[in-house]
């Protein structure tokens, strides 16, 4: 069977959007695991902790905005908002923790730079479907 442009969009960012939310889970095992048993904070490089925000929070977003364009494909606007909104909320959360290196910092700017470019297409896409009812 040969997808149109809609198909063909809408099971790419499916995809993509399964593959952030596995590598989210493999971040928050990570998670648990460092915060399982007490452990010793003093003996955990401050590097790994980041690393493990860092890689959960911007797989959580990038899952969200995949999210957010497979709603678009189907048209339902208000959930593509909404994804949309979820995506900029879990980068958030590890904005300082990408400070650490600079690859992390230029990754988040331009997933945030991507996810603030989403909300505003998002909102606009919703708007007009709006006044067209």
């Amino acid at each position: 069977e040969k997808w149109d442009g809609a198909t063909g969009a809408r099971a790419h960012w499916t995809l993509a959007m399964k593959l952030h939310v596995s590598a989210m889970g493999f971040y928050r095992d990570a998670d648990v695991q460092l915060n399982s048993n007490g452990r010793d904070w003093n003996g955990i490089c401050l590097e790994l902790l980041a690393a493990v925000v860092v890689g959960r929070q911007t797989h959580e977003a990038e899952a969200w905005l995949a999210r957010a364009r497979v709603a678009q494909c189907e048209e339902k606007f208000g959930d593509a908002v909404a994804a949309s909104d979820k995506a900029f909320r879990a980068l958030q959360e590890c904005k300082q923790a990408s400070s650490e290196l600079e690859a992390w910092s230029l990754y988040y700017a331009e997933l945030d730079s991507r996810a603030k470019k989403m909300i505003a297409e998002t909102r606009r896409d919703n708007e007009c479907v709006y006044f067209q009812k």
